[in-house]
C-alpha cells in the first residue's frame, strides 16, 4: 500500500494501482473526486460541513480492487494480500472528515465508523453510484441528501 499525501488529504493506493498516481497525484485525486461526486456533489458539501462541525479535516481515499466473494466480509487487495475494508476504516476513523472507499462492493456491504463520514460504492462498480454513511445518522442517499445537509447546517 502506497500512501500519497496531497493538499486535500491522503491517498492509500494498492500496489497494482500506484502507477496511475505517479505523474501527478494531486491531479489524480481531483479526477477521483470528480468521478465520485459527479452525480452527488452534495455529498462532498456534506462531509466538508460535517468536518467543520466536528473538528475534522481533509479526506482519505482507499483505492484498491475489492472482493467480497464469501458475502460476509468486504475485502480489498494490496498486491497478493487481502485485507478487511472495515479494518482500514477503523484505523483511519476520526483522523479525516471523510473516508472515500474506491473499492468494488459486490455484495453491498455497509461499513460503519464512529467519527468520519464514509463515501461507499453501491453494489457493483465504484464509479457510478455512492452512498454517504454518517456516524449517528446512518446511510444517506441522493434522495435524502438535501434534507440531511440542511439538518446538519442548522445543528
Amino acid at each position: 500500500m502506497k500512501e500519497i499525501k496531497t493538499l486535500k488529504g491522503t491517498l492509500y493506493v494498492a500496489e497494482d494501482l500506484v502507477e496511475n498516481y505517479q505523474d501527478n497525484p494531486e491531479k489524480m485525486l481531483n479526477v477521483d473526486l470528480e468521478q465520485t461526486f459527479l452525480h452527488t456533489p452534495l455529498f462532498k458539501t456534506y462531509f466538508e460541513t460535517y468536518g467543520e462541525k466536528n473538528n475534522l479535516s481533509k479526506l482519505a481515499i482507499l483505492d484498491a480492487h475489492g472482493s467480497s466473494k464469501d458475502k460476509e466480509k468486504w475485502m480489498y487487495w494490496d498486491g497478493d494480500e487481502k485485507y478487511l475494508v472495515q479494518d482500514w476504516i477503523d484505523e483511519k476513523d476520526g483522523k479525516y472528515s471523510g473516508l472515500i472507499l474506491r473499492v468494488c462492493n459486490d455484495h453491498g456491504h455497509t461499513p460503519r465508523s464512529k467519527k468520519s463520514t464514509l463515501v461507499v460504492p453501491n453494489r457493483g462498480e465504484i464509479i457510478n453510484s455512492f452512498n454517504l454513511i454518517v456516524p449517528n445518522v446512518g446511510e444517506i442517499d441522493e434522495y435524502t441528501i438535501e434534507y440531511e445537509l440542511e439538518k446538519l447546517k442548522s445543528s
